[in-house]
């Protein structure tokens, strides 16, 4: 289900003009973790395995300069910013056991991360999250009870990374410390 939605994303994702940076390692990063699900899809994967590739894409989108600026320290912005992504793609991921509801909140999200890259001149970010709202969007009719097709807990660490990821991206046209509650209020739902 997850792979349904990373390709239906990608295809509004070829929309974007110019793909900065970050957005693209974000894109990279969450498609990498959309196969892993396939890949993981019924199966047992070794022990630590999907904690460890989501870690790695949380570490991929940090250096590619996703960071939460709350501590003044570089050191603790990027661990505290690794560790919010890891737990907001874990949260998500327990949405994925019951139909349509790991979708439905992805999109709820990245609806309100839209509405910040859209009203902020921020056009790929927002580009990306309505496509991949979209998606999920299309995917629901497919997903809410009974479900013919299910976004697995493997593929919803996609959804909820990329949800965590450009969230923590998004720049509101707020300072702080008003900019870091709109990432941790767009996580908290």
């Amino acid at each position: 289900g997850a792979l349904a939605i990373a390709v239906g994303g990608l295809c509004g994702w070829a929309l974007i003009p110019e793909l900065p940076g970050r957005i693209a390692v974000i894109v990279v990063s969450a498609f990498v973790l959309a196969l892993l699900g396939v890949a993981f899809a019924g199966r047992e994967p070794p022990r630590g395995a999907r904690r460890g590739a989501l870690t790695a894409a949380a570490v991929a989108a940090v250096a590619g300069g996703v960071r939460l600026e709350w501590s003044g320290l570089a050191a603790l912005d990027v661990a505290g910013t690794v560790a919010v992504i890891v737990v907001g793609a874990i949260a998500l991921r327990w949405f994925a056991v019951s139909d349509g509801l790991a979708p439905a909140m992805t999109a709820a999200s990245l609806a309100g991360v839209f509405a910040l890259g859209a009203f902020g001149d921020q056009g790929a970010r927002a580009t990306l999250a309505v496509a991949t709202g979209g998606a999920c969007l299309g995917f629901l009719g497919y997903n809410f009870p009974p479900a013919s097709v299910y976004v697995n807990r493997d593929g919803a660490l996609f959804l909820g990374f990329l949800v965590a990821a450009l969230a923590i991206d998004a720049q509101p046209a707020i300072g702080r410390p008003g900019s870091l509650a709109v990432p941790l209020l767009l996580l908290a739902v």
